[in-house]
């Protein structure tokens, strides 16, 4: 792990000094911030296929064209990131025109996408995502934009605020940590790492709805169950509401906190608000 972490960041200083020179050419901002991890023919370096766990993605497996065959999907991962990965978020670089013209390089040059079933369907689609993450159910995680960050939850339900710090605590703390970090005693033994709520992508998509949904079913290919099977629909949505406000709105100006009356977001420090000082609620 220490050895992908420091090439990744190897990687990023080799590039950033190349943001002024691209000249908004696809193929040059491609090949100075992309090929190095992804390779010249979208296929991944042969460095990186030692170097980084997990792999880059192979832009010319089909598999892949079936993932990212949503345009909007890839611009966001290109823009925030991936999380636990080596791929780092490139908005605070290049602009979202460049973003888009290296994106939009990447399927022309490496994904033929007229294969894949209801291709135009999904070129039409709202769907954006960061990272490669799909349940069995179909359930694609960090694929919510800031569009619906403030979605409610489906079903109606409202979150309390005060019973979700407490389930956190005794049922989330372990992994996710009392910060929201993933850095929870049990996470140095658990791989891929529990979900850091810090990172840009939860911060920037995660609405309530996500939230509710990926705890009730959990994530495939990592120890995070499916909570559905011990919490009831309301301590699903009391626990994604502290998680939301907490470490979700607490960071994003973006998100809309109105719980029970009062605006404020959880602390940053994993407190709710007053949640010790004799609230009423």
């Amino acid at each position: 792990m220490l050895k992908t972490v420091l090439i990744a960041f190897t990687c990023l200083v080799s590039v950033s000094i190349l943001a002024d020179e691209t000249n908004g050419n696809p193929a040059e901002i491609y090949h100075d911030f992309c090929s190095v991890c992804h390779g010249d023919s979208g296929k991944g370096a042969v460095w990186a296929q030692s170097g980084l766990d997990p792999l880059p993605v192979d832009f010319t497996d089909p598999q892949v064209w079936i993932k990212l065959k949503n345009r909007d999907r890839m611009v966001r991962a290109v823009t925030y990131g991936i999380p636990q990965t080596a791929m780092a978020g490139w908005g605070n670089r290049l602009s979202e025109q460049d973003i888009g013209l290296v994106v939009d390089f990447v399927r022309d040059a490496f994904m033929n996408l007229s294969l894949i079933p209801d291709y135009e369907t999904a070129e039409e689609s709202t769907e954006t995502a960061m990272d490669m993450n799909t349940d069995a159910d179909g359930h694609q995680h960090d694929a919510h934009g800031a569009d619906d960050l403030n979605k409610p939850f489906e079903n109606g339900l409202d979150g309390d605020l005060f019973a979700g710090e407490k389930l956190y605590g005794s049922n989330c703390v372990e992994c996710h940590g009392t910060q929201g970090d993933g850095k929870g005693p049990r996470a140095y033994f658990v791989f891929p790492k529990p979900r850091n709520f810090h990172d840009p992508a939860p911060r920037a998509t995660y609405s309530r709805s996500h939230l509710f949904n990926a705890t009730a079913k959990g994530v495939l290919g990592t120890e995070m169950p499916a909570w559905d099977k011990v919490f009831t629909d309301q301590q699903l949505a009391d626990v994604s509401e502290y998680i939301f406000e907490t470490f979700i709105a607490a960071r994003n100006p973006l998100a809309a906190v109105a719980h029970d009356g009062h605006s404020d977001a959880a602390t940053p420090d994993g407190h709710a608000p007053d949640a010790h000082a004799g609230d009423s609620h």
